[in-house]
């Protein structure tokens, strides 16, 4: 897929240091799910089962938004880069718009 990001947090995605600087501990979890992202076909092709990426579409306010796993309390959220797309298997584009911890 192809990958854009919100310009808030493009700065600190957009290379290997740049992703060690910012998330330290969570650098290579990062890296590793950027990749898949980036070489997923379509949405449709990142696994919903619990290891290792578990994407899932979140609800309530923000219903918009896709996430995958960093970590147990971890998320990066993103959204299909074009909004009238519903179907996965045509979500070629996405925007990553943040990294959260939406336990708190």
């Amino acid at each position: 897929m192809v990958i854009h990001f919100n310009k808030k947090i493009e700065k600190s995605l957009s290379s290997k240091e740049e992703i060690k600087k910012n998330y330290t501990k969570f650098y290579k979890k990062i890296v590793i799910r950027l990749s898949e992202l980036s070489y997923a076909k379509n949405l449709a092709s990142i696994p919903t089962m619990k290891k290792p990426a578990r994407k899932h579409k979140l609800s309530g306010d923000l219903k918009e938004y896709w996430s995958v796993d960093i970590s147990p309390n971890y998320r990066l959220l993103f959204k299909p880069y074009y909004s009238n797309v519903q179907d996965e298997s045509k979500i070629t584009e996405i925007q990553i718009e943040k990294i959260i911890d939406d336990h708190k």
